[in-house]
């Protein structure tokens, strides 16, 4: 259960450079934005890894909990997601890729989103390499319309829930290539 039911809400109780920041990068040329939405030390090291992804020329948004304990309180749920930023930058965009944190013992990789052919694609490139996904059957579906990686141009994008072990690992760097290669 969130803290806050959205970002209005938040920013009311929240400092901007204090509790949090946004980092935000517009490449206008590009037709691709890659958010970290709960980044920062609310899903540790998601934002350095929409950062990396987005080296390849796009566009980047990460809103980066800063707080030296208790950063899971700026936690927004994704169909909640409405920092006015945030959805001015995706609206721009037809590809949209979110990068997640959650929960798992192992190194996980779960993908949701509207856009099912670019999951499609992901999961097929992901694979290619060694690197599984599980892209139905879990709890983090992405469908929602609302859904801040649904918010684009397109009405469709795609999120990563990618396990703390995971974004941890020393198949980040391959990942991230992958990504980049198929968008």
């Amino acid at each position: 259960m969130d803290k806050y039911s959205c970002f209005a809400e938040l920013a009311i109780h929240e400092v901007r450079g204090k509790d949090y920041d946004l980092d935000i990068r517009r490449r206008p040329e590009s037709q691709v934005a890659v958010l970290a939405p709960h980044g920062g030390e609310i899903e540790p090291e998601t934002s350095s890894i929409a950062e990396r992804i987005s080296l390849a020329g796009f566009s980047l948004y990460c809103f980066e909990g800063l707080k030296s304990k208790g950063n899971r309180a700026l936690h927004i749920t994704s169909h909640n997601f409405d920092e006015p930023e945030c959805l001015a930058l995706v609206a721009k965009h037809e590809w949209v890729v979110a990068i997640h944190g959650c929960a798992g013992a192992g190194e996980m990789i779960f993908m949701g989103g509207l856009d099912k052919p670019l999951i499609t694609d992901f999961a097929n490139a992901l694979s290619a390499v060694g690197i599984p996904t599980k892209t139905a059957g879990h709890s983090f579906a992405g469908e929602h319309r609302r859904n801040i990686c649904n918010r684009g141009a397109r009405d469709a994008g795609v999120q990563f829930e990618l396990s703390l072990p995971f974004r941890r690992s020393n198949e980040v760097p391959l990942f991230i290539e992958v990504v980049q290669r198929v968008l």
